[in-house]
């Protein structure tokens, strides 16, 4: 940074000389005071002064510019925009000013093309500088890094069978970048010969860095196959070659190709994904109104159902109270009537036997005295008894009666807090659909932003490649300049462009090396110091060593992760089918395909290709408390009931990744979208074959050394165009299954 501001400050030293001087130079100018041509300021003062005017501008633009980008990596985004900011307006009045004084420099038809010449030669030079400032400004974001990536974003490679891990892949690629950039830094080192300014060897020069802007323009622009049939950039300078690309204009990045056409495909891909989102998040907020919906139909069915019941008791029990009263007064009135017998028989023994007969019948009518009074007693007892006995067997049945009406509401209350819960759980669902919903929205805008700084990109350079070739005109032009050498320079170009290219890599295996271990690296804050591939205090080749130092160390401590599988079923953990009815009971097995097949036939499912789309997601409450950074190595899938091996589904990661390390935090993350094509076993896959690595066909590793913990997958079934997936009927689906393996670490 003391190097960049240095650097502005000679430059404007220049320009701050010309400020001062300014007054005398208009006052030279002005044919009002001094008659035209006879000023101190004259047509060569163009090339002799005010050329060199532009350089000292232009140079200090891009100086500004580069200031920035550093400010932007330090995070300072605040810096970085008003250094660009106020960059941008002093070149934009310094280029009108000078301009403006070149013209009035001529005098004559003679010199009025040269003039002109170097105006236009100005022009370009300020375009150049100024959509240098544009690019840089439109990557200055809060939520942007210099490299171009989001702070939570993993470059992650793309991993074969044999590749040990995303690092040490990733190790490979970067240090084959590091060499070329080493090269080419080699060779502009020694390239410090004097400039020869004859025709042929200039002329030379130009062509080499027509050449390395070619394949600049090539790689961001594309490329078309023109109607002589040579290859040429997709630019509109070349689009005169070829019938299609003149019909368009402007070619770049319209032919098919080119990282402009793939930052097309990649936003409208993205803008698939946030109208995949926004559904998912209306689908969430439906379910929620039909889950309030569904405790409200229950609850008052159970509630009408209780006021029936207590309704149809209150009927049993009054009819089972007269019941009871007329039982007792039946009873009543025969205890009486067997009394009076007694009674009357005691009687009648006394007035036909008398005294006469002897024996016990005077005795006899005094016990039937006796007993009558003492029957009479007992039946009065009885009777008090027995109504005592019926108020207690209705205060039984009242209850009882209470007891079924409660369980019966408590049905409700029980529905209820099922359901409070089930829409706790729909809500935190929108709230991680909602996040992703903002996320997706800043990747979209950053997509767009990626795209207007590759076209920005595009036409700096095609400006930056008009202003070299203008130097054709004039080899002296080129003797007059000496800076042509130090800013344009075919090694030099070479050389700082692999270089920024090898620095991009190490900042990708840097968040690897952080995504893998769980852990932050510290001298990640070394990499703004690294100006050179082998040379300096902080040399791009050192921190190279010193990272592959540090997963060494990493390993050390760590060991080699353990392998685990996790089981989730269609059926069981995703659907969360029941398994038994709200009365309690067991549910049939044909019942329960029943369910399933309603949750798989739901049109809500459906997508805009006509699949069948399915979101889930995967949490710590499933894995161990005691291991963390947890990674997929592969998936298999078992589709019970679908008619033969060799079925397809496919299965994508669409949310945010999350790795938990070993100090238990979490830490949340994206990477690249990708999707597995996964071919399936007809039943449950056994776990011998699963272990011993029979079923090869059946395991997918695309989705390898992904976070296992993702706020929404995607298990996609494709009955519509998949050729493998012909006469599979959903009703025949008896479960899915998906045997995610992974590895983690153990610390305790």
């Amino acid at each position: 940074m003391y190097s960049f501001y240095q650097a502005a400050q000679y430059y404007q030293l220049v320009l701050d000389r010309f400020y001062r001087l300014s007054e005398m130079i208009a006052k030279s100018l002005d044919t009002s005071v001094i008659p035209l041509g006879e000023g101190f300021v004259t047509p060569k003062s163009v090339s002799s002064y005010f050329s060199k005017l532009i350089k000292a501008s232009s140079q200090k633009s891009r100086v500004w510019s580069e200031i920035a980008k550093k400010y932007q990596y330090y995070n300072r985004a605040d810096l970085a925009r008003r250094v660009i900011e106020r960059a941008y307006v002093s070149a934009f009045i310094e280029n009108l000013i000078l301009s403006q004084l070149m013209q009035r420099t001529i005098t004559s038809a003679a010199n009025e093309a040269e003039v002109k010449k170097k105006i236009e030669l100005a022009q370009l030079t300020y375009s150049a500088a100024m959509l240098d400032m544009k690019n840089v400004y439109k990557e200055i974001t809060d939520e942007k890094t210099f490299f171009g990536f989001t702070e939570d974003y993993i470059p992650f490679p793309a991993l074969y069978r044999l590749d040990p891990n995303a690092f040490v892949k990733l190790v490979e690629v970067t240090r084959r970048k590091v060499q070329i950039a080493q090269e080419k830094e080699q060779r502009a080192l020694e390239d410090n010969r004097s400039f020869e300014t004859d025709s042929a060897s200039f002329q030379s020069e130009l062509a080499q860095i027509k050449r390395e802007y070619d394949n600049q323009l090539s790689e961001i622009c594309g490329t078309f196959v023109g109607d002589d049939g040579n290859i040429y950039p997709a630019i509109q300078k070349y689009a005169q070659y070829s019938s299609v690309a003149v019909k368009l204009g402007d070619p770049c990045g319209r032919m098919g190709n080119g990282d402009i056409f793939e930052a097309s495909l990649g936003l409208d891909g993205q803008n698939r994904d946030h109208d995949l989102i926004k559904k998912r998040l209306t689908n969430v907020e439906s379910d929620i109104e039909d889950e309030k919906l569904r405790v409200s139909r229950q609850c008052t069915r159970i509630g009408n159902l209780a006021d029936f019941r207590v309704e149809t008791e209150n009927r049993v029990i009054s009819l089972s109270a007269q019941v009871l009263d007329a039982q007792n007064s039946i009873s009543a009135l025969d205890r009486i009537a067997q009394t009076s017998q007694n009674v009357a028989q005691l009687i009648k023994c006394s007035i036909i036997a008398g005294v006469a007969a002897g024996g016990d019948c005077p005795l006899a009518g005094v016990a039937a005295g006796v007993i009558a009074s003492i029957s009479v007693g007992t039946t009065t007892a009885n009777i008090f008894e027995e109504q005592r006995l019926e108020a207690k067997e209705r205060e039984i049945d009242e209850l009882q009666r209470d007891i079924v009406v409660r369980d019966i509401r408590e049905q409700c209350e029980s529905i209820r807090i099922d359901g409070e819960f089930a829409i706790r759980d729909l809500v935190r669902r929108a709230t991680e659909i909602d996040l992703e919903a903002q996320k997706k929205t800043i990747e979209i805008r950053l997509a767009l932003a990626q795209i207007e700084k590759l076209v920005n990109k595009a036409q700096m350079l095609q400006a930056q490649q008009a202003e070299a070739e203008e130097m054709v005109i004039s080899v002296q032009s080129a003797r007059n300049d000496p800076n042509v050498r130090i800013y344009r320079n075919d090694a030099v170009i070479a050389a700082d462009r692999t270089f920024n290219e090898a620095l991009s890599y190490a900042y990708r295996l840097t968040k690897v090396y952080e995504y893998y271990t769980a852990q932050s690296y510290p001298d990640l804050i070394k990499m703004p110091l690294i100006r050179m591939v082998s040379y300096g205090d902080y040399s791009l080749e050192s921190y190279l060593s010193a990272i592959e130092e540090a997963f060494y160390q990493f390993e050390e401590i760590y060991g080699v992760p353990d392998d685990r599988v996790m089981i989730l079923s269609l059926k069981d953990d995703i659907f969360k089918i029941p398994l038994v009815g709200d009365n309690g009971e067991p549910l049939a097995s044909g019942d329960i395909r029943k369910a399933l097949l309603d949750r798989l036939s739901d049109p809500a499912l459906l997508d805009d290709n006509g699949y069948i789309v399915i979101p889930f997601s995967t949490s710590f409450n499933q894995l161990s408390p005691l291991t963390h950074n947890h990674k997929i190595q592969y998936v298999m899938v078992a589709l019970s009931g679908s008619g033969g091996d060799y079925r397809r589904v496919y299965l994508r990661q669409v949310g945010t990744g999350v790795i938990r390390t070993a100090e238990r935090d979490k830490i949340m993350m994206t990477l690249p979208r990708r999707m597995a094509v996964i071919n399936t076993f007809d039943n449950t896959p056994d776990v011998a074959v699963i272990s011993t690595g029979d079923g090869e066909i059946f395991k997918s590793t695309r989705l390898r050394d992904f976070p296992l913990v993702n706020t929404s997958w995607e298990l996609i079934l494709n009955l519509k165009d998949e050729s493998d997936n012909e006469g599979i009927d959903l009703a025949d689906i008896s479960d899915v299954k998906l045997y995610i393996f992974y590895q983690d670490f153990t610390s305790y």
